[in-house]
């Protein structure tokens, strides 16, 4: 696969994080407005709404800087696998969504390259693209030569969709990505630029992403 990202690519997902950011910023702008026609009469509702939606805002692009950033530090340095887990929870876990991530593990793991913690991060993101409404996402990392990251996704009646499947089976060129499409493409990017690839393993209500490391 090019080194290089297809502008396309590049349009998509800038226009992805756009669309999850405008739901904080425009509540936050919501709470302002509020104060300005009402007042003290509610001020307090008006706070907790500008309150919850900054922290969502800053949880959102804290996981971004991570999971899009560079994935070279100017030092060399990599990055603990801790923080990556802590930006994932704080950003993507909801009520529609459970993160199983255990801390234990993620405290084991250390410290990895910083295009290794990247590419974990797309893949519990697109762990949580698969789902349709609310369900479950697991994250399994195994260390060794070579390890092994395996997100699964679990659902009663989950199955891979068509247009997804072919993204990560390289069947899809980056013209033909769609908002939708376009983190499957970018995640199987990744994965090949550590040498690997996505592997898709689909059972009884769940699907595995397996990529060695």
């Amino acid at each position: 696969m090019d080194t290089q990202l297809e502008a396309r690519v590049m349009e998509l997902l800038f226009a992805r994080l756009c669309h999850d950011l405008i739901g904080p910023i425009s509540a936050i702008n919501n709470g302002v407005e509020l104060v300005q026609d009402y007042g003290d009469e509610m001020q307090g509702e008006a706070l907790a709404l500008i309150g919850e939606s900054a922290t969502k805002a800053s949880q959102l692009l804290q996981f971004y800087r991570v999971a899009f950033g560079s994935a070279r530090a100017v030092d060399g340095s990599g990055i603990e696998i801790e923080e990556g887990r802590q930006r994932t929870l704080d950003a993507l876990s909801s009520e529609r969504v459970t993160i199983q991530w255990p801390d234990k593990e993620a405290e084991g793991d250390g410290e990895a390259s910083r295009l290794t913690v990247k590419l974990i991060l797309n893949l519990v993101l697109l762990g949580v693209e698969i789902l349709p409404g609310a369900g479950e996402v697991c994250v399994e990392i195994k260390r060794g030569n070579p390890g092994q990251v395996q997100i699964t996704v679990q659902k009663n009646g989950l199955s891979m969709s068509e247009d997804l499947a072919a993204v990560l089976n390289g069947e899809v060129l980056p013209n033909e990505l769609t908002p939708r499409t376009v983190q499957a493409f970018f995640t199987r990017f990744l994965a090949k630029s550590v040498g690997s690839d996505i592997r898709v393993q689909c059972g009884n209500d769940f699907i595995s992403l397996v990529v060695e490391i």
